[in-house]
């Protein structure tokens, strides 16, 4: 199994939520593909600051982010890994690529500042 999904997900960028334990559980080494992490772009304040004064941000879980963006409960009984990866690539296609655009981001590995997650959450919150 694990060289069957090698081969499909080899150069190509692979869209994940919180994505790390997936791949481990496969033995895969997620350095090895090209991804992007949800969770690092939907990030809100936790209302703390480092020691260098820099606001900290933590994950959105995905059931909030479905429920703020799509009004979806996702996790209405038994886990279901497939609408999980609906809405992961759902949040990508419709909210991710039109704020990247719009900020002229066209790498998956440019960086989001403390103003973009703020911007992108407080999108939640209308």
């Amino acid at each position: 199994m694990k060289e069957l999904v090698h081969e499909i997900l080899q150069d190509k960028l692979v869209v994940v939520c919180n994505g790390v334990k997936d791949f481990l559980c496969l033995g895969l080494d997620i350095s090895e593909y090209q991804t992007f992490e949800i969770q690092k772009i939907f990030r809100k304040w936790n209302q703390s600051y480092t020691r260098t004064g820099e606001k900290v941000y933590q994950p959105v879980a995905l059931k909030t982010l479905a429920q703020e963006y799509f009004s979806v409960n996702i996790q209405t009984e038994a886990h279901d890994a497939a609408i999980d990866a609906f809405y992961t690539l759902k949040l990508f296609k419709d909210v991710c690529i039109p704020f990247m655009v719009k900020k002229e981001m066209f790498s998956p590995y440019d960086e989001f500042t403390s103003t973009d997650f703020d911007e992108i959450f407080n999108k939640t919150q209308q």
